[in-house]
């Protein structure tokens, strides 16, 4: 193919197609020139999908390379198309499946790499999808011309019965995604501390996991189970991994999350998992230290957390305190006075799952 001079709103386009055989698969490497980038794309082929890479490089990063330094992007240019070739079979190499090494080689002066790093323009699900997708529309088009004959309509006919279960599979794959997408963004969660509100939900979902589905089981709730020590160590002991959720009288929720037991087992455990949060603040808490105990399991009394920044040692449950001071907080988890018990509206426990 001759190298095309086109004007294009004063701007002058030069372009060039080499076609390489590269890993037994016909690939077509183009070049243009346009206003001051040298434009490098490729195709490959393989199968139903046609992968595209391209990068567009100024004459600046060109002439990072010494054998160009000498050279303005235009000679550049003619450079790469009048003494240049594909490499053999190596030329394309996956680079961390992210990108696509094109490597050309200058015949007059062996095999001295000249080397471009290509992009992919696209390879998230929706893209593959919608690629699929055309190419089967492209096949129902050249199908409307094969009816000349009874034998080719009805060949037709069968075609397009295949291009129908095609488009189903490829709608079901479509539609799986982003329902499993869906699913790993959601949390059912029968709370009357939070009710309806699905972003709150979502919102501790996040703080568990982002990309796991995960089950809530409640296993205790404070106004239905009773408020004394005792009602909760029944319902609750040795119940791991467990979400702790909290209302006080001041409306402030907040909680923690443990893959240890709040009761039973050791009195001092440690997790280096575990977490404190503030759904009004919108906070996440971590534990500052790696080697200490920090949960506590009273016989006589509730869960405790290193240095009272979430406790339950007053006279039941329905007492908590947030010193704000301790193993993972700065700041008091409640709108309360710090290290101060203060009544509480509701407490839950959930067991959780991981599917």
């Amino acid at each position: 193919m001759e190298t095309a001079e086109i004007a294009e709103s004063g701007k002058i386009i030069k372009e060039k197609a080499i076609e390489a055989l590269i890993d037994n698969t016909k690939t077509l490497i183009q070049f243009k020139l346009k206003e001051n980038f040298l434009y490098i794309s490729t195709e490959i082929k393989n199968s139903l999908i046609t992968q595209i890479y391209y990068g567009a490089f100024s004459e600046e990063e060109i002439k990072k390379n010494k054998y160009f330094s000498e050279y303005t992007l235009e000679e550049i240019f003619d450079e790469l198309i009048s003494k240049s070739q594909m490499k053999p079979p190596e030329a394309l190499k996956l680079k961390d499946n992210d990108s696509i090494q094109l490597k050309i080689f200058l015949l007059e002066i062996g095999f001295k790499d000249i080397e471009f790093i290509l992009k992919p323009k696209s390879k998230n699900n929706e893209d593959k999808f919608k690629e699929l997708y055309d190419i089967v529309n492209e096949l129902k088009k050249e199908n409307i011309k094969l009816k000349k004959s009874v034998d080719e309509l009805q060949k037709i006919k069968q075609e397009n019965i295949q291009i129908k279960k095609l488009i189903k599979i490829l709608m079901d794959f479509k539609n799986r995604i982003e329902t499993d997408e869906q699913e790993k963004k959601h949390l059912e969660l029968d709370s009357n501390i939070l009710k309806d509100d699905q972003n709150k939900k979502n919102r501790i979902k996040e703080f568990i996991s982002k990309n796991e589905k995960i089950k809530a089981e409640l296993k205790y709730r404070m106004t239905r189970d009773g408020r004394s020590f005792d009602d909760f160590k029944k319902l609750c002991n040795n119940i791991a991994p467990n979400l702790l959720l909290i209302k006080d009288k001041k409306e402030n929720i907040f909680g923690s999350y443990t893959r240890v037991s709040l009761i039973g087992g050791d009195y001092e455990k440690n997790d280096l998992e575990s977490f404190l949060f503030s759904l009004n603040k919108n906070k996440k808490y971590r534990t500052k230290h790696k080697k200490t105990t920090d949960i506590w399991c009273s016989e006589k009394k509730g869960p405790y957390f290193r240095g009272g920044d979430l406790c339950f040692w007053g006279k039941d449950m329905s007492e908590c305190s947030s010193s704000g001071k301790g193993s993972y907080l700065d700041e008091s988890l409640s709108t309360n006075e710090p290290g101060y018990y203060f009544r509480v509206q509701e407490i839950e426990l959930y067991k959780i799952s991981f599917e």
